[in-house]
């Protein structure tokens, strides 16, 4: 499942989008966004994200979000 990003606690950093090796995140409204139809799940992002709100598949999105 392709990676998502929690945008509510991105801060716009971009590191995500210069890791991502198949250029599937994009910078919308001052926060990144993953293109779900080019994501290969790679995990690129969530490994160098400095907030860590790259996540992937909805049980991992329901965990951080209920917290």
């Amino acid at each position: 499942m392709p990676r998502q990003i929690l945008e509510q606690n991105c801060i716009g950093c971009g590191t995500c989008e210069s890791a991502c090796p198949v250029d599937a995140i994009y910078k919308k409204d001052n926060v990144y966004q993953i293109d779900a139809n080019e994501c290969v799940d790679c995990q690129a992002c969530q490994s160098i994200c400095p907030e860590a709100c790259t996540i992937g598949g909805p049980r991992e999105f329901k965990e951080l979000v209920t917290k």
